[in-house]
């Protein structure tokens, strides 16, 4: 109690000091003539842009202009630096307004994940993909050869081995239902795989929402650098950009889905026909604008002629310009594919399943302000009422009673089963039962969410009208809170079921423990199976961490590492090297000497199965970015290589190279085996600690707890994504 009011006390001064600087920054604000203020000599005379928020997590600085002509990046400088306000020219959203700049609206995403109900005569200006914004952003665009665009139409047939690839990161219900159609084009004979890149003649290019001007990284870049012909759902959006017919086939073309399947197959096996729709490529080659930051180039130059140029007023309300009325997502509903969605209909599929399985994916990112709010709300210890010890539900009960969980949400879209997620535990299913019939709600002993599949609205509201006391509701997360969306209200959220180690119910990847005896471990052997470098198999290439930049780096200066999945090659004896319980994955991976393991965020106690794989059958050394996520959990400092052990690139290297060419040296990091062994888990081994947590719900009752701010719990404050950053640029 004496922490907790220290910690009141603490955050009621912390909240005066804020409101005496905000007090005193407005005062200088008011008052600028009357106050000097300092810039760097390298600013003098250039355009500022105050970039208010981040973009996707990531700042908005000058590196934005590193492609830019040298007279832009000369006349324009780009920062977040606060304190460049009084001197912007212009501001990409929010602080206290200047009347006399324009205030930015940037969206690289369609309305449907827009939130501007509340700006009214807020934006000036608007930076976009669409064609009639202020600064337009497209993520590609088609320019015509200067000379001849000389292109080797017998390499580029002889590179096509494969049929059609849909690479995506959303594979969820979405608006426009592209998930149903890719299916049904499947049905009649498609063949379509869901990873890969260079062998493929097609990529299927259906964007989440069909809108206005919205064609993605998605349609260029797989045009663009691997040669695929793009498969669209309907012509009018590309046509309206000015794109060549023959450059895509679009399947509102056909009349029927058999027709458009007939179609593709025949251009698939006819080079000739498959050639026509290379021909583009002799007039046009594609500038990818997303990755030159072209937007940004264009804005520089439009701030710079701004007091030159008549004045604008400001968008009354962004809301009518930027919405869902620019989208028609109908396409597939519509006569001849609607028998397709009939059949699928009747197939058995529940109510809720179904609902739940065609809501909306929002990415919600937190602003400025509730980033701040964030970092007041009380500690985890003070939110709790209770803390109930997880070594309770351990182990089975000597005597159990029957529990039911109701699994409110869908598992990645999939539905959550006994038979599956106890299968860990056969003896626990023989008390414990998981339905997601929504009948037995009012008989069920806990509620479980999954926080990625997890979509609030109507239902989540009659869920807490309905909730009876003692009967726990459940957080159950497997992502880091860099890959998190879930944001239920106060107070509704009892206990969580995750990796991390505070969690009430602890659901690791994996985990290690001492043997009982010394191990005889032939290390020996392992040296000698040993024939390769490292390798990397991941399918997330762009992560908030930056991993694959550090990657790529490390390969640069002379370190050989093998890339499988989607940021590499394809395993073509493995059926997707991204399953990690994959027999043939395994014998993959088990010649390196070392595996990549960096995971796609660095957060508190997420250590996924890519880890503990790693150092159990695949008897390789893993490569971390940060130890301190190891090292909480219990694994030996000898058991993996840890980048920021090192004070700089060019001895994280110098070592790594040294360990790979030094036998003795490479097999101290397995000395381990001998008195350690790992235990594999999975997400789904919570599942089984649940069911006999819920046993003793007289406990339950007695004594209540809640998560004031669950989302909090489980926020960015417990991720560090800015570790690699510092040898990408050194």
């Amino acid at each position: 109690m004496k922490h907790v009011a220290f910690r009141t006390v603490f955050q009621w001064i912390l909240v005066v000091s804020l409101a005496g600087i905000m007090i005193v920054s407005v005062h200088l604000y008011q008052n600028k003539a009357q106050y000097p203020v300092l810039f760097h000599v390298s600013l003098i005379g250039k355009v500022i842009i105050l970039a208010a928020t981040p973009f996707f997590g990531d700042r908005i600085t000058n590196e934005y202009l590193g492609k830019c002509s040298e007279d832009v990046k000369n006349l324009c400088h780009i920062s977040d630096d606060i304190s460049h306000l009084p001197n912007a020219a212009a501001h990409i959203l929010n602080f206290p307004r200047r009347p006399e700049i324009p205030y930015v609206m940037m969206a690289m995403e369609n309305p449907f994940y827009a939130k501007l109900s509340e700006y009214e005569h807020f934006f000036n200006w608007t930076m976009t993909y669409r064609r009639d914004s202020d600064v337009q952003y497209p993520y590609g665009a088609l320019v015509e050869h200067q000379g001849s665009g000389g292109v080797d139409y017998e390499e580029l047939w002889s590179s096509k081995s494969k049929s059609a690839l849909w690479l995506v990161s959303n594979g969820y219900a979405t608006n426009n239902k592209r998930r149903e159609l890719t299916e049904a084009l499947k049905e009649k004979g498609l063949e379509v795989d869901l990873f890969g890149k260079f062998p493929y003649k097609f990529v299927i290019a259906f964007e989440n929402n069909n809108c206005k001007d919205y064609v993605t990284e998605k349609f260029w870049r797989k045009a663009k650098r691997y040669r695929m012909v793009p498969i669209v759902m309907t012509r009018n959006i590309y046509r309206d950009l000015g794109i060549p017919d023959s450059m895509y086939i679009a399947v509102d073309d056909f009349k029927s889905l058999e027709r458009f399947v007939a179609h593709v197959s025949h251009v698939s096996n006819n080079k000739t026909a498959y050639l026509e729709y290379h021909k583009w490529r002799e007039h046009f080659r594609i500038v990818d604008t997303n990755e030159d930051n072209y937007g940004f180039c264009q804005l520089c130059s439009k701030v710079a002629k701004f007091k030159e140029s008549p004045r604008k007023g400001s968008y009354e309300n962004m809301l009518n310009w930027h919405n869902t009325s620019t989208c028609d997502n109908s396409f597939v509903d519509r006569t001849p594919f609607m028998a397709y969605q009939n059949q699928q209909k009747r197939g058995g599929a529940t109510c809720s399943g179904r609902y739940v399985s065609r809501l909306l994916i929002f990415a919600v990112y937190a602003s400025v302000a509730l980033f701040l709010w964030y970092t007041l709300v009380p500690t985890r210890s003070e939110q709790e009422a209770v803390i109930i010890p997880d070594a309770e539900s351990g182990s089975v009960p000597t005597t159990t009673k029957n529990v039911v969980i109701y699994a409110a949400t869908s598992f990645f879209g999939h539905p959550i089963t006994t038979e599956r997620f106890l299968a860990t535990c056969p003896d626990v299913q023989n008390y414990c039962r998981i339905t997601q019939d929504e009948s037995e709600f009012d008989n069920s002993d806990a509620v479980v969410f999954h926080n990625a599949d997890y979509r609030g609205g109507e239902k989540m509201k009659t869920l807490v009208k309905q909730r009876k006391p003692g009967i726990p509701y459940v957080l159950w997360s497997l992502e880091s809170p860099s890959n998190d969306n879930f944001r239920p209200e106060t107070h509704v959220i009892n206990w969580t079921m995750t990796y991390r180690t505070d969690a009430d119910v602890w659901a690791p990847y994996g985990h290690m423990v001492k043997r009982e005896s010394r191990e005889d471990v032939d290390l020996n052997a392992i040296w000698v199976s040993k024939s390769k470098t490292a390798t990397w198999l991941a399918s997330n290439c762009f992560t908030a961490n930056n991993r694959f930049d550090l990657i790529k780096k490390i390969i640069d200066n002379g370190f050989d590492i093998e890339i499988w999945g989607n940021c590499g090659k394809q395993a073509g004896q493995c059926s997707g090297v991204d399953n990690q319980e994959s027999a043939c994955v395994l014998e993959l991976i088990k010649p390196y000497k070392f595996y990549v393991s960096f995971e796609n965020s660095n957060c508190k106690d997420y250590v996924t199965e890519k880890f503990w794989k790693a150092l159990s059958d695949r008897m390789t050394i893993p490569i971390v970015l940060a130890r301190k996520y190891y090292k909480d959990l219990g694994v030996p400092d000898s058991a993996y290589i840890a980048v920021d052990d090192f004070g700089t690139f060019e001895e994280f290297m110098a070592h790594l190279k040294k360990v790979n060419k030094d036998k003795e040296l490479y097999l101290k990091y397995h000395e381990w085996r001998k008195t350690w062994k790992v235990i594999i888990g999975s997400g789904f081994s919570g599942w089984c600690r649940l069911c006999n947590k819920l046993q003793d719900k007289e406990y339950i009752l007695k004594h209540p707890k809640s998560y004031r701010d669950v989302a909090w719990w489980h926020s960015f404050e417990m991720c560090n994504n800015g570790i690699a950053n510092k040898y990408i640029k050194a």
